[in-house]
């Protein structure tokens, strides 16, 4: 897909809210503290993160574990990141259950989510994907990326996205060659959450591997629901860096 933007500065940040789920194990990781803060270039990925979003947003919400509240404000103060919304998931229960957490949290019509753990996300694809969602009047917005090696994959049918597999929920460790979702989404508040409510007691839809409720499986019944749902190959390879385990910070750093 040859895909060629620029930049409207006259979009309105009133519209959106950076939703930001954090409340992860993180186990893999080895750290006694929120992966999210792991300090990469002097700053924890969370504010690296939060910088680069924050000018196409007037919201900022975290979902976040209550024991690492404070570990967290005073990691947004020390970098003077103000009028951050907390919400809470204790229970880790998924990325769906987290989202569904923060729902009284957002005010705005449309949500750009990202996963707290990719710190290299790049400014140009952040704004190319919050413009296609304009553009294109979707529903969900999907930032993809070709890969040789896919965790998740996105099912295409006569060039639609059709789901979104997960090699964990399969019990696979890779997925091959082929379109992958980022981590990062722009979506429609009321649709999304939705969908996310009416699904959240179907069992079918929860990760076998570890009974949690997934945002990704909700890709499947938005499109039943005849809602748009794109995904657009507009990744950097920096952008699919993410942060699981330490051995993972030998190629972030290398980029």
């Amino acid at each position: 897909m040859d895909i060629v933007l620029k930049w409207e500065k006259n979009m309105n940040r009133e519209n959106y809210t950076l939703l930001i789920p954090a409340a992860g194990r993180g186990t893999r990781s080895g750290l006694e503290y929120p992966k999210c803060l792991y300090i990469l270039n002097e700053k924890p990925i969370l504010i690296t993160i939060i910088e680069k979003i924050i000018p196409y947003v007037v919201d900022v919400v975290l979902v976040i574990n209550s024991q690492h509240q404070e570990i967290f404000r005073a990691t947004l103060d020390k970098f003077k990141i103000s009028k951050v919304k907390f919400f809470y998931q204790n229970d880790p229960k998924g990325m769906g259950d987290a989202i569904l957490q923060a729902e009284l949290a957002i005010s705005t019509h449309n949500v750009v989510l990202i996963w707290s753990d990719i710190p290299l996300i790049q400014i140009q694809t952040i704004q190319s994907l919050i413009e296609l969602f304009e553009k294109n009047e979707d529903d969900l917005s999907i930032a993809s990326f070709v890969s040789e090696h896919c965790y998740t994959q996105i099912q295409r049918e006569n060039g639609f996205v059709k789901s979104i597999s997960e090699a964990r929920a399969l019990g696979l460790s890779d997925l091959g060659q082929g379109e992958r979702e980022i981590g990062l989404f722009v979506f429609r508040c009321a649709e999304v959450m939705n969908i996310l409510n009416l699904y959240s007691n179907d069992v079918s839809l929860y990760n076998p591997s570890n009974n949690e409720y997934g945002f990704l499986p909700i890709v499947e019944q938005m499109v039943c629901h005849s809602l748009q749902v794109n995904a657009y190959p507009i990744a950097t390879y920096k952008d699919t860096l993410s942060f699981n385990s330490k051995l993972d910070l030998i190629e972030i750093e290398k980029n």
